[in-house]
């Protein structure tokens, strides 16, 4: 498997908020570090509200978050011992377990991002943030909603330098 089909369908997944409303918030609104099931589920559910959407269930964004973190993080199998499969968006290193039910998103480096797969993302970014402007701020790239830098979850110098 190459790292880049795994990192297209991450930015698939959480670059778009018509796609995945739980991956998006996620990576591009939810302040925290860390994080647990319920904190994220909360956060998603006042969200919601506030946007007053009314066919949204409290059961469905729960199991909806714990759909996203089984995307990034592999069960462990207590009966083998062994981990279990490892699901494909483990391998980006995007989110951690800390302890129990908490996780940590891993900001930084993301050495195995293609050049070619950050500089779709940006286009996308750019084509959807701004489409008639000639150049876009490294603060946008870097944080804004739906940017290759919140999506990768990328430092500020690895936006100037992938």
């Amino acid at each position: 498997e190459k790292p880049a089909t795994a990192w297209l369908a991450q930015w698939q997944i959480a670059g778009d908020p018509k796609m995945t409303t739980t991956w998006y918030w996620a990576f591009n609104h939810l302040v925290a570090q860390t994080f647990d099931h319920e904190a994220l589920s909360t956060s998603i559910l006042q969200y919601a509200r506030a946007r007053q959407w009314s066919r949204i269930a409290e059961k469905t964004v729960t199991r909806d978050v714990e759909c996203f973190i089984r995307s990034y993080v592999p069960r462990v199998d207590k009966a083998a011992g062994e981990d279990a499969l490892e699901p494909v968006l483990a391998e980006l290193g995007l989110i951690r377990p800390v302890a129990g039910r908490l996780y940590e998103f891993r900001r930084g480096p993301k050495p195995s991002l293609p050049d070619g797969v950050f500089a779709y993302a940006l286009n996308a970014f750019w084509n959807r943030h701004a489409p008639s402007a000639a150049t876009l701020s490294v603060e946008a790239i870097a944080y804004e909603p739906g940017s290759p830098g919140r999506v990768f979850k990328l430092a500020k110098t690895q936006s100037l330098s992938a």
